[in-house]
């Protein structure tokens, strides 16, 4: 019977991979700047099947946005699930952005001292994203004005996807670490290097408590604790889409010059980096909420005594 089940299992994740590589394929096919028509057009067509995802952004923006009524609010949610669809479409064509020049082309900073800092540094930093805008392409942008960055990505439940997905992110330059291998990360910030981290999603019962349009959302520990740890100093990084295939890079301080006296210890320093991160992070997804991800569930986790 385990035997059967594993098989099956096996089989439905080579045939997913499959289905991956030839959609793959297909939207290698599209310029760059086409990618939102072909978002619009997925949206329309398979509107019918995407209830579920509807529900949940609309579940969010309950939080978020409670204003937010009748034909706006099925605006936002179509324009939401439309960009969701071109960052998936542009994370297909990954491989384009191993090209400088289209790199260059497509993505440009806000300031240049949005990139000075990966540049000119004597500390370690840690660069922080949400999943908003393009969460993908900072690492390609700044690997290719010159800076290295290691990327830590979660693994995928279906290993053919997940090594496919592996080899796609490798065109952005940098060096992919997945989350088991933390250590690695701390060697690298032990070793003045820079690490980029996605963290903003749902941390469960191990995460940190914090605001997050006025309501606490568990949040992961890591980029507070190492920051504590290493001494580093940490940004949080956008990129925004400004349509035409246009992507606007831009960067912000969250802490420079980290000291450790600043705090009695780890558990208070952790909760004070991820609330000022998280902060920062509301501050630019309210200048483009119909870029972040609602999709996600970001408040599923709620503190001791409130239900769900």
């Amino acid at each position: 019977m385990a035997k059967t089940k594993k098989k099956s299992k096996k089989l439905s994740h080579i045939l997913e991979y499959i289905l991956v590589k030839i959609l793959y394929i297909k939207i290698s096919l599209f310029p760059f700047s086409s990618l939102d028509g072909v978002a619009l057009f997925l949206v329309f067509v398979l509107g019918p099947l995407l209830n579920a995802q509807k529900k949940r952004i609309q579940d969010n923006l309950a939080f978020a946005y409670p204003d937010l009524q009748g034909s706006e609010r099925k605006q936002f949610i179509r324009n939401n699930l439309v960009h969701n669809f071109r960052v998936f479409l542009e994370v297909s064509q990954a491989k384009k952005f191993s090209n400088r020049e289209f790199t260059l082309k497509h993505v440009y900073p806000d300031q240049e001292s949005s990139i000075e800092i990966f540049l000119n540094r004597s500390r370690p930093l840690i660069v922080i994203e949400g999943h908003f805008g393009n969460w993908e392409i900072p690492v390609a942008f700044v690997s290719a004005r010159g800076a290295f960055v290691k990327f830590a990505a979660k693994h995928m439940r279906n290993p053919y996807v997940d090594a496919f997905t592996s080899r796609l992110r490798e065109n952005y330059g940098g060096e992919l670490i997945y989350l088991e291998q933390s250590l690695q990360l701390m060697r690298a910030l032990k070793g003045n290097g820079t690490i980029g981290l996605v963290a903003d999603q749902d941390a469960g019962r191990n995460g940190v408590f914090v605001p997050f349009f006025g309501r606490q959302a568990s949040t992961f520990a890591g980029p507070g604790s190492l920051a504590y740890s290493t001494n580093a100093d940490v940004i949080l990084v956008t990129s925004i889409y400004e349509g035409q295939g246009r992507y606007r890079f831009s960067s912000r301080i969250v802490y420079q010059g980290l000291a450790r006296e600043e705090f009695p210890d780890i558990e208070t320093a952790t909760k004070a980096i991820t609330q000022k991160w998280v902060a920062i992070l509301e501050e630019e997804v309210r200048k483009n909420p119909e870029q972040y991800f609602w999709v996600h569930r970001r408040w599923k986790t709620r503190p001791p005594g409130e239900k769900s």
